[in-house]
């Protein structure tokens, strides 16, 4: 009786115990338009999306979509990429353009690059639905294809980069963005 008992408690704590995770490893012959990646982002739906020096791809769990300057983005290197009302998901490359992916199409944004007149250092997405845009001089905020202007101002540590601090929403908590391309000089 002792050593059923026994057995029993050692199948217990193994069946407790034992965790199974399921990892898929992505790479180029997979899919990956490159195999260096600077962010990673779940959407509302689940997928996963990445972007890295050569544009972004989508993991839907079945399938990797790749999205680069051939579907219209209009760099191959793209730095961020952050979630925003209605599954869009924006974007903004190394020359400082941003863009979305709406349905599977690219939408870049290019008249509100031209418009803005400087690099595009940072966008952010905010819980209100904006998305904060940061360029050399100004932000803003784009919420439903309307510029909204913003109140988010740039502190020179006087160190080595510059710091941002933003109020996304009303009554909120003050948030600090960092900016490592802003390098002190530039």
């Amino acid at each position: 009786m002792k050593f059923l008992f026994t057995a029993f408690i050692l199948f217990l704590c193994q069946q407790l115990c034992a965790q199974h995770f399921n990892f898929l490893n992505f790479s180029v012959e997979k899919g990956l338009g490159s195999n260096t990646v600077y962010r990673i982002l779940q959407d509302y739906r689940g997928y996963i999306w990445t972007c890295g020096e050569a544009g972004i791809n989508c993991y839907n769990g079945e399938e990797m979509k790749f999205f680069g300057p051939k579907n219209g983005i209009q760099d191959n290197e793209v730095l961020k990429i952050t979630e925003g009302d209605n599954g869009k998901i924006w974007y903004l490359t190394l020359k400082g353009e941003i863009g979305y992916v709406y349905n599977d199409t690219i939408f870049p944004l290019k008249q509100l690059n031209r418009m803005v007149g400087e690099l595009i250092l940072d966008i952010e997405s905010c819980s209100d639905g904006k998305i904060l845009v940061i360029s050399e001089k100004k932000s803003f905020f784009i919420q439903n294809d309307s510029i909204i202007p913003s109140s988010v101002r740039s502190i020179n540590t006087g160190i080595l980069d510059n710091f941002y601090v933003h109020n996304c929403v009303p009554h909120s908590t003050t948030r600090v963005l960092y900016n490592p391309r802003m390098r002190r000089g530039n």
